[in-house]
């Protein structure tokens, strides 16, 4: 699909076998969100049925990685580490692994794996072919993202396949459509993406800019 304004553009993209349940559970969250902000932290929080994941990241650069238990109310540390980009993470509950950015050792933001089943288990490097990786949600054994791909400069949609433990980007070749922000509807089963043209935001600059 093709833009012809500069405007944001709401797309609906098809998703098929993609189930996801999102509840909002929104006293808790502010409950959280002001204990944080009073001791100074950063946190990012992951909606799901039964808990929430949550970071921390101290005057250190220290990042915690949290899980919130909603129904017996506790809370559980999942892992420490020094931060290196946006900290912010997703749980997949039935095989008990916690997925999540990391900078690699060439630079670049990918995406890793902590295996919880193992206590002292080291993160394991998922992908290598991004470059950076604004957001993220996981969909049964789908985790969709909006990625940096190589040397593009626009964000692109992806999702990695937990199971065949493959990434596809779509539209890959495309460096033009810049993907901004997007999130999954469970009631009309489609991923929502806010959408602009690169190209015509830079045309648009130039048009302003000789105009004054």
């Amino acid at each position: 699909m093709r833009e012809r304004n500069l405007s944001l553009i709401l797309n609906f993209l098809e998703v098929s076998d993609f189930v996801m349940n999102k509840r909002y559970i929104i006293l808790l969250s502010i409950a959280f969100l002001v204990v944080l902000i009073l001791y100074g932290g950063y946190t990012l929080f992951k909606r799901n049925t039964s808990f929430i994941v949550f970071t921390f990241t101290d005057l250190n650069q220290v990042t915690y990685y949290y899980k919130y238990d909603l129904k017996n109310q506790q809370t559980e540390q999942l892992l420490e580490s020094n931060i290196t980009t946006a900290p912010r993470a997703v749980l997949h509950k039935q095989k008990n692994e916690m997925y999540f950015p990391y900078r690699s050792s060439d630079g670049s933001v990918q995406l890793f794996k902590k295996d919880l089943n193992q206590r002292n288990s080291e993160k394991t490097q998922l992908t290598n072919s991004l470059y950076a990786i604004n957001n993220f949600l996981l969909a049964d054994s789908k985790i969709f993202m909006n990625v940096v791909n190589g040397n593009h400069r626009n964000l692109q949609l992806a999702t990695y396949d937990i199971e065949k433990k493959r990434l596809n980007v779509w539209d890959s070749n495309d460096t033009d459509k810049n993907i901004r922000d997007f999130d999954y509807s469970k009631t009309t089963n489609k991923v929502y993406a806010v959408v602009y043209s690169n190209k015509e935001l830079y045309d648009k600059i130039l048009q302003a800019r000789s105009t004054n």
